[in-house]
């Protein structure tokens, strides 16, 4: 009887241990023009930090105004929460188009994502133009999509430390450029840890 007791609760401990490090479901949107090195790269990135498994979604069809150079980037999430079968637990839209707030901003963002929100946009053609040198452009292009599921994952932007990949690019973009491409203590300390694949773990950075 004592032996049966161990056992059960050997399983039971071993059955919560499993649901903590269940991964979570990242649905990786991309437009058609993106590049299946640039996808294989974004899919490696995101696994590699967040405890995750990465679901490639393409050929999802957009109303004329999201095929435009230029796109609005809150119409575009609106439209996303409303239209899209958004079926994992979070989900980026990676598009070659350049992403703005407002009609009349001037300014083009790498991305963007609402705090706790179910989709983030990122922008490989500004990332891009912020680059120089392919290193450049792989190392900044996988600070924004942390960046960014940061925000989803409910993270507001780290005025704690400046190395922090959730530093904010406002008033000076050049913030991002010397940012860490993790998370700092600070900020560790407001997410479910589960979620960072343990190397990432630093309270100390």
């Amino acid at each position: 009887m004592i032996k049966f007791g161990i056992v059960l609760f050997s399983l039971i401990y071993l059955s919560g241990l499993g649901s903590k490090t269940d991964k979570i479901h990242i649905g990786l949107i991309v437009d058609e023009n993106i590049s299946k090195k640039t996808i294989s790269f974004a899919v490696k990135e995101l696994e590699e930090y967040f405890n995750s498994k990465v679901h490639i979604i393409k050929k999802v069809e957009l109303p004329g105004e999201f095929k435009k150079d230029t796109i609005n980037i809150l119409k575009f999430i609106d439209h996303a929460q409303k239209e899209m079968p958004l079926s994992y637990n979070k989900h980026i839209y990676l598009t070659k188009r350049g992403l703005r707030i407002g009609n009349n901003a001037k300014v083009s963002l790498r991305g963007f994502a609402k705090k706790g929100g179910l989709i983030g946009v990122v922008s490989t053609l500004v990332v891009k133009n912020e680059s120089t040198t392919k290193k450049q452009y792989e190392d900044l292009l996988a600070k924004v999509l942390i960046h960014e599921m940061g925000h989803l994952f409910s993270l507001e932007h780290c005025s704690d430390n400046n190395r922090c990949v959730l530093v904010s690019s406002v008033p000076d973009p050049q913030n991002f450029y010397t940012a860490k491409k993790q998370l700092c203590g600070h900020c560790l300390r407001k997410i479910d840890k589960e979620l960072i694949q343990r190397k990432y773990h630093n309270p100390n950075f």
